[in-house]
């Protein structure tokens, strides 16, 4: 009997503190709870409806930091620098512009690479005739010697003995990397260093020690030699980099592509309508989640999934001029309409309370704000008593028939801390036996 009481009492267990902190003194929700006792007590907690409450408030305090941040006039006056050739040069996008700063020009001279070693090409499939055996080659890296070995194996073709040489350098971990690639039936293997600028560090060499890999490949040719990034902004003095991200001044970093000869590349301010988007897919991803966490549970009061469709419906005109529509699963956009929008101030007007829409009481954003406010601080009047999750399969040992809702009295007890969960489903656990004996 004691055994089978544990069983009980194992299977469920719950964490009193985890309760109280999704059962909030502001908060009047009720939790589901499992099989009642002979006694007919109601005042077991589910794990389920814990879960439940946790995911509707978490997915509430997502939306409401997401309208934070859209609602907010400074989302919409975030600039971002613009290149007018993403060929020559792209903008880091931590990039933040100075106010009073408003174009530059960029002349870049040359890249920063490290060094590169390319061998000849090779038949790839003709066999190796460099030789059988143990072959040792060396690996110079800034002035320190590192050796190498492979081994030739009857049958091995040209390209079976570069992918060789290129594990050993590999797998040495010196900031060297090789690899070999194919094409029309002729196979190279390359070496490089992992990093770029001028400096002996990102430079190497490789000779034979015994035998005579590197000869027959051919692999201490220097295709590219390692060099420092070198460019010029709006004319000033010549700078140098060791690396292709480097700093244009004014709060920009921009990441050097290709050397632009003589036509400089332009960097000018315009509206981060990046950020915007991202702002606005924030705001429908959490829409949705709670959209969805509203309608996985059964429960006794349908008012948070209701209210929000009607916060859509209120203002269905504006937000489907701006590209949100709403679909069977929530919140959808499009991205062609929400740039057209972003260009004439529709969406600005919607999402910061100029307009229909904003953060007021009755704009859309507001009515959102007022329900995820709602939610995190009153969820049983916006959800009533979850039920089961729908589609999920209660326990064996579970009666799903008798679940109730409702704390009782042992709500208080959650809230101080001394409603000892643990305790109380030993009782319950006993209680059911009973049950089963009668």
């Amino acid at each position: 009997m004691s055994n089978y009481i544990n069983s009980l009492s194992n299977q469920y267990r719950y964490d009193h503190i985890a309760v109280r902190g999704a059962y909030t003194g502001f908060n009047t929700a009720k939790l589901s709870y499992g099989p009642s006792s002979a006694t007919g007590s109601s005042n077991y907690v589910n794990s389920s409806g814990v879960q439940y409450l946790g995911g509707i408030q978490a997915a509430a305090g997502a939306m409401q930091k997401a309208l934070n941040n859209i609602a907010s006039v400074a989302t919409f006056e975030k600039m971002q620098a613009v290149s007018s050739s993403a060929e020559h040069l792209t903008i880091q996008s931590k990039s933040t512009p100075l106010a009073d700063w408003t174009s530059s020009t960029v002349s870049i001279h040359q890249l920063a690479y490290g060094q590169e070693n390319k061998s000849n090409g090779m038949r790839a499939p003709d066999l190796y005739e460099g030789g059988l055996g143990y072959q040792q080659f060396e690996l110079e890296v800034d002035g320190r010697r590192h050796q190498l070995f492979v081994e030739v194996q009857g049958g091995d073709t040209n390209k079976t003995v570069q992918e060789k040489m290129s594990s050993a350098i590999n797998n040495a971990k010196l900031g060297i990397s090789a690899s070999v690639s194919t094409a029309n039936g002729v196979s190279t293997l390359s070496i490089r260093s992992n990093n770029t600028g001028d400096s002996d560090a990102n430079r190497f060499q490789l000779r034979d020690v015994t035998g005579a890999l590197v000869r027959t490949t051919s692999v201490d040719t220097v295709h590219q030699d390692a060099q420092n990034a070198v460019y010029m902004v709006d004319g000033g003095a010549v700078q140098s980099s060791s690396t292709n991200e480097v700093s244009l001044g004014n709060g920009i970093t921009a990441i050097l592509r290709k050397e632009t000869g003589v036509e400089p590349v332009t960097v000018t301010k315009d509206k981060d309508t990046t950020y915007i988007k991202e702002q606005i897919g924030d705001l429908v991803k959490s829409f949705n989640s709670l959209y969805e966490a509203g309608n996985g549970y059964d429960s006794t009061n349908p008012r948070l999934v209701n209210d929000l469709i009607g916060a859509y419906n209120s203002y269905y005109k504006d937000l489907n001029s701006v590209g949100i529509t709403m679909g069977e699963k929530g919140l959808v956009v499009d991205e062609k309409k929400l740039s057209s929008a972003m260009e004439d101030g529709k969406l600005y007007n919607l999402m910061t309370g100029y307009g229909r829409g904003g953060m007021g009481t009755y704009g859309f954003t507001g009515r959102l704000s007022a329900i995820s406010t709602g939610v995190r601080f009153n969820t049983g009047a916006y959800t009533g008593s979850p039920a089961q999750v729908k589609g999920s399969s209660a326990s064996k040992e579970e009666d799903s028939s008798h679940w109730e809702s409702g704390l009782g009295s042992a709500a208080s007890g959650i809230n101080n801390g001394s409603f000892d969960l643990k305790l109380y489903n030993n009782y319950m656990a006993l209680g059911y036996f009973m049950n089963l004996m009668i």
